[in-house]
């Protein structure tokens, strides 16, 4: 769809009228249209659900106390307190969502609806950024760690069970700590890529690169 698009541009002077025609944006105009498409949902496009407030802990603080949850867990499971356990794994994916939410819109999940809700908005981040894989990982982790808080109050869970379990809540802090890292390099170029300056900014980048096209020696 890129590629079809042409820009023409006429300069009028003394020396007469020259023209160019660029058809196809250049490869530096790509990239920031890529950087754009790839920003994060704002704040705002999120849904007022009951129980998501303002985050007020680093994404990184609530990697470590995830990880410190699963640790716990485990733990919990080697003596043989296997529910304790897969509640225990449960809360550790709750901080692990939340690190995701705080560090993409600065919002943390203060029930179980909205962590369900902010799960779902990562996952649909994630398809978006990194492909649909990436994104059912997330999903499908997320259905079994859930699991484990259902069956802390309906126990039927076997020991094994617990350990797969917890193995997927293990699986679901990795991918969050990937989208807490990616997040600090998109959230920084968002102080300068402001939605009110982008448009003019897209315009001029396309018109400089597009001269340097022109302008460059010809290898055929």
């Amino acid at each position: 769809m890129l590629a079809s698009i042409v820009l023409r541009i006429r300069v009028y002077g003394s020396g007469g009228v020259f023209s160019m025609e660029i058809e196809r944006i250049p490869s530096i105009v790509a990239a920031f249209l890529n950087v754009i498409a790839s920003r994060p949902p704002t704040v705002a496009k999120l849904a007022p659900i009951s129980g998501i407030t303002r985050a007020e802990e680093r994404p990184e603080s609530l990697l470590v106390r995830a990880h410190a949850r699963i640790d716990k867990a485990r733990m919990l499971l080697g003596r043989g307190i296997i529910d304790e356990a897969g509640e225990e794994a449960w809360r550790a994916v709750v901080d692990a969502i939340n690190a995701g939410a705080a560090a993409l819109w600065g919002v943390v999940a203060k029930s179980h609806k909205a962590t369900s809700y902010l799960e779902g908005k990562i996952a649909e981040y994630l398809e978006r950024t990194q492909g649909r894989d990436v994104a059912d990982a997330l999903r499908s982790a997320y259905g079994s760690a859930e699991s484990l808080h259902n069956n802390y109050y309906d126990p039927r869970f076997d020991a094994k069970t617990v350990e797969a379990n917890i193995k997927q809540a293990e699986r679901i802090l990795q991918i969050i700590k990937d989208v807490v890292r990616r997040s600090h390099s998109s959230r920084s170029l968002d102080l300068y890529l402001e939605p009110a300056i982008a448009p003019h900014l897209l315009i001029t980048l396309y018109i400089l690169a597009g001269m340097r096209e022109i302008s460059a020696p010809s290898n055929k």
